[in-house]
């Protein structure tokens, strides 16, 4: 929580969002690819 805190008092607005947005996003696109070659197998 402190780490958080200190990323949004120190930088940018969009450089914050960033940083913290990018784990989000890849870890939604491997949930993704696993649910596709999941559902290509069983299907």
């Amino acid at each position: 929580m402190d780490e958080n805190k200190k990323i949004f008092e120190s930088m940018p607005v969009p450089k914050a969002l960033a940083t913290l947005a990018i784990p989000t996003i890849i870890s939604q696109l491997i949930t993704m690819i696993y649910n596709l070659a999941d559902t290509y197998f069983i299907g």
